[in-house]
């Protein structure tokens, strides 16, 4: 079925008026007007198991992996794979992820805390310290850089932590500030 999505999709966002004749999907003359002013438009597919990372290599423009850098590694693994497969490259498509928490921590002893709370929680802090988006900004470039080399090309984020809207608009900033302007 994510096959014949993905296929109408890009048939919609390409065609004004689209038919598709598929096993799962039918349409007969859709209407898409006014089309994407994106041409071509780029259709990403969110994948974390290797059967959807396949089709997504297959059919889409692109992937968006989610979670810490050991998943992104693992996805991308599989993605970089099967592009290899298909004789397409990184440069054929469009890495995104998806990172729901980032834990920007404005010092040092900050960073400990939280890793000591998370502890006291059941959390493996060694891999938290290595493949959670937790840190200082020093940490988070890092952590950022190895996913760019991932050939992660861009990333929602939630910047935490922040309790209330001036505290998260503060953390938003440091994160520009001290971690995006530097990669």
């Amino acid at each position: 079925r994510l096959k014949e999505s993905v296929e109408i999709v890009k048939g919609m966002m390409s065609n004004e008026v689209f038919s598709y004749d598929g096993k799962y999907w039918k349409l007969k003359e859709a209407v898409n007007v006014p089309q994407p002013v994106q041409k071509p438009f780029r259709v990403s597919v969110g994948a974390r198991q290797p059967r959807m990372i396949k089709i997504a290599a297959k059919y889409a423009d692109g992937i968006n992996s989610s979670g810490n850098l050991e998943n992104i590694g693992r996805i991308l693994g599989f993605y970089h794979k099967y592009l290899e497969e298909l004789n397409k490259t990184v440069d054929d498509v469009f890495i995104s992820g998806f990172a729901p928490s980032v834990y920007l921590m404005k010092d040092n002893e900050a960073y400990e805390a939280t890793l000591q709370k998370w502890k006291q929680r059941g959390t493996d802090i060694k891999a938290a310290r290595e493949y959670d988006f937790i840190g200082t900004p020093e940490v988070l470039i890092k952590k950022w850089r190895k996913a760019m080399d991932l050939g992660m090309k861009m990333s929602v984020i939630n910047v935490r932590p922040s309790s209330t809207i001036a505290e998260n608009a503060e953390m938003l900033a440091l994160f520009k500030d001290q971690v995006a302007s530097q990669l």
